[in-house]
């Protein structure tokens, strides 16, 4: 029998709360909820320098069981996204492992989150990149796999940053992919 599988974005203390975003929408906002209507607390446009999103965190969870094991999980943002001038995004990976990849995001609610930097999140595993590098032909590679059901794989981080240059109004929807190997 094939796994199921779904997307959780990650809220509250650590170890976090997962709520299923599999097939709703998720928003970048400031503040540590997950949003799936018309988001409270979006990132308001700054009069100098930049504002931010908190951080997404994003884990896949088998519901479930593979007949063997579901591993090679990829991520990858869909390029064609044509936002407004002056927001951009930061993205990295963190570590499910030993040192607890999850962080629970932080900042001044309605106003911005904490930067994502390898600094203000520790279970990071490198410095936050543009998430829009991670194409179909170069996706980021998630480690972990699971023969069971439950979290398995490395978190997807990610954060919008809002510039003074901005537009402020409501941005078009953009998609990511999640894929894994089942054996």
């Amino acid at each position: 029998m094939a796994a199921a599988v779904e997307v959780h974005r990650f809220t509250g203390t650590s170890p976090g709360t997962g709520t299923d975003i599999t097939s709703s929408k998720t928003y970048f906002t400031t503040s540590d909820n997950h949003y799936s209507a018309s988001p409270n607390y979006p990132v308001p446009v700054p009069a100098a320098a930049s504002n931010y999103s908190y951080w997404l965190s994003l884990r896949l969870k088998c519901t479930a069981a593979p007949d063997t094991a579901l591993n090679n999980a990829k991520f990858y943002m869909n390029a064609d996204w044509t936002g407004g001038t002056g927001i951009t995004f930061l993205g990295q990976k963190a570590n499910a492992g030993a040192d607890a990849g999850y962080r629970q995001a932080t900042g001044t609610p309605g106003d911005t989150g904490i930067e994502l930097t390898a600094g203000n999140h520790t279970g990071l595993t490198g410095g936050p990149v543009d998430p829009f590098a991670w194409t179909d032909e170069s996706p980021a590679s998630l480690a972990g796999s699971t023969s069971t059901t439950g979290y398995f794989c490395d978190f997807v981080v990610l954060q919008a940053v809002v510039a003074a240059a901005a537009v402020g109004a409501a941005q078009p929807d953009f998609g990511f992919t999640f894929y894994w190997d089942e054996t």
